[in-house]
């Protein structure tokens, strides 16, 4: 379409993608109470979360400049809804789609199985032989995991005819062994160029990310599902071994479900993080354009930014755990759940 249609036929779609996620923003808050509509309007603390998303400069930037990430916020969101509306077939195909367009979405199918509620009602403690074989054997939880298998294996072994053993590894393999250090936000972007390419660091890497996304998934998957992907999400994002500005896109598209579920929180401790955040960034980004452009030897302060911003992704992560209420897609242990469609 870029050649038959217009040059900037992509970059149409991904802000037309941008526009669609801040409705499907709207759609997700909008049932539980703070975004219920009055006079055909939505509240204003409503509009002001959306606009979080919609006006977020490096939202838009990324979009305009080519990047598909809202397009993979769109499919997320959309497996979040109709987990919400009860649609758990549905819901399976969008979440392969997701993947499929972009690995990192993997990183909540544990907490997506767990958030959807058993046909069983029986109560158990985590863990206990009784919670895993209701993992295993409910059919709501079977028929999420293989739509998402289905939909997932479909359009990967498609794209595998197409273009072949490419195609697996630039989308797939590749992210297993990656190593980059130019351009990398990472905290482990300087380890990463003293190895020389090494891939052991990479791998090493996966374990206090995979860590911490358990201990978020077993805490917030079965209680606030909305909270729980945004919290991983920022939490993968920190410790990944890549990191650049378009993986921000990733939890920009779920803050505004986490801060609807968050208490009254002093403004203060949100402009505490902004700053942090925003000051990390722009110690990062003048000592790269010191080293790229000038070549000063900033290398040390280039790993005192990017620690510092693994810092203010912790004390959001931290901000939110301390006030989270009000869970997205709670239901009563007794409520009656329709049958997947």
């Amino acid at each position: 379409p870029n050649i038959l249609v217009h040059p900037v036929w992509g970059k149409v779609l991904f802000a037309c993608a941008d526009l669609i996620a801040g409705f499907m923003i709207s759609r997700l808050i909008s049932p539980y109470g703070i975004a219920k509509k009055t006079s055909g309007s939505l509240p204003l603390r409503t509009k002001t979360l959306v606009c979080i998303w919609l006006f977020n400069p490096i939202v838009i930037n990324v979009s305009t400049r080519g990047n598909a990430e809202a397009l993979i916020s769109v499919a997320v969101l959309s497996t979040l809804y109709f987990l919400q509306q009860q649609r758990i077939v549905l819901a399976g195909l969008l979440f392969g789609l997701s993947v499929h367009l972009k690995l990192y979405p993997v990183i909540y199918a544990l907490s997506f199985v767990l958030s959807i509620r058993s046909e069983n009602h029986v109560s158990f403690k985590w863990l206990s032989p009784a919670h895993i074989l209701d993992l295993i054997t409910d059919r709501r939880r079977r028929a999420f995991i293989v739509s998402s298998i289905v939909s997932f294996s479909f359009l990967t072994g498609f794209s595998y005819i197409l273009y072949g053993y490419r195609f697996l590894h630039e989308s797939l393999l590749y992210h297993v062994i990656r190593t980059d250090h130019r351009h990398n936000f990472s905290i482990y972007f300087y380890q990463m160029y003293l190895a020389q390419g090494g891939v052991g660091l990479g791998l090493v890497a996966f374990i206090p990310q995979l860590t911490l996304l358990l201990a978020l998934a077993y805490r917030y998957a079965a209680e606030d599902i909305g909270t729980c992907i945004c919290l991983q999400t920022v939490a993968f994002v920190a410790l990944n071994k890549v990191c650049t500005v378009q993986y921000w896109v990733w939890y920009f598209a779920l803050f505004p479900l986490c801060l609807a579920r968050c208490g009254r929180i002093d403004v203060r401790w949100w402009i505490a993080v902004c700053v942090w955040w925003a000051a990390a960034v722009a110690l990062w980004l003048s000592q790269a354009y010191r080293l790229e452009m000038l070549g000063d030897p900033t290398w040390i302060w280039l790993v005192g930014a990017s620690a510092a911003l693994v810092g203010a992704h912790m004390l959001f992560l931290v901000i939110v755990a301390l006030h989270t209420r009000n869970p997205l897609m709670h239901q009563s242990p007794n409520a009656n759940i329709p049958a997947s469609k």
